[in-house]
């Protein structure tokens, strides 16, 4: 949902934001500490997308409607991971698969 939003916000794909990967969350307290984490980045990368306006289109039907298409088509087309990409039908998963993207991207 971060990404949708964030796509909604600022017209362009979801940054990596600085939020360690980590196990299962065991406290409460470490999700809301990744959150504040989140908050911070947000602030700093993307303060001039967060006006109340931006903020209210983010919760609109449009974006909750593309947040469950995204979410539908992946699961059609059997993602199991994130970053995933599909180039004329070839799953790619992972940031260290981009020079295989790469190459069937530069094959057409």
């Amino acid at each position: 949902r971060l990404a949708a939003t964030l796509q909604q916000l600022t017209g362009t794909e979801a940054t990596r934001h600085p939020v360690v990967p980590q196990s299962a969350y065991t406290q409460p307290q470490e999700f809301v500490q990744d959150l504040r984490t989140i908050e911070a980045s947000l602030l700093t990368n993307h303060a001039g997308a967060l006006s109340a306006q931006r903020l209210q289109q983010a919760g609109s039907a449009e974006v909750t409607q593309r947040y469950h298409a995204n979410t539908q088509q992946a699961i059609d087309k059997s993602v199991f991971g994130a970053p995933t990409y599909v180039v004329d039908g070839d799953m790619f998963w992972g940031q260290d698969r981009l020079d295989f993207v790469e190459r069937k991207l530069l094959a057409h």
